[in-house]
C-alpha cells in the first residue's frame, strides 16, 4: 500500500498520514504525538460479571475522541 506517490516504505507513509491528520486536528496545539498516544493508552476497562465497564474518560481523552469524530465508547 502506498499513501503517497514519493514514499515507498509502508509505516512511514502510515507516520506522516497520522501525523498530518493530528496536527489537522489541531491537536499538535495542546499535545505532541507522543502525549496523544500516552493520553489513549490510560483507557482502562474491567470486566464485572461478562460485561466490560469503561472508567470515566480524561477531559484530554474526551478532546482527542471529539477532535476525531469519534463516539467514545461506553
Amino acid at each position: 500500500m502506498t499513501v503517497s506517490n514519493h514514499i515507498q516504505d509502508a509505516g512511514e507513509a502510515i507516520r506522516i498520514y497520522r501525523d498530518k491528520d493530528v496536527v489537522e486536528k489541531g491537536l499538535y496545539k495542546t499535545m505532541t504525538m507522543k502525549d496523544l498516544i500516552k493520553t489513549m493508552e490510560k483507557l482502562r476497562t474491567q470486566v464485572i460479571d461478562g460485561r466490560r465497564i469503561l472508567f470515566p474518560l480524561t477531559k484530554r481523552q474526551k478532546e482527542i475522541f471529539k477532535a476525531f469524530d469519534v463516539q467514545p465508547p461506553e
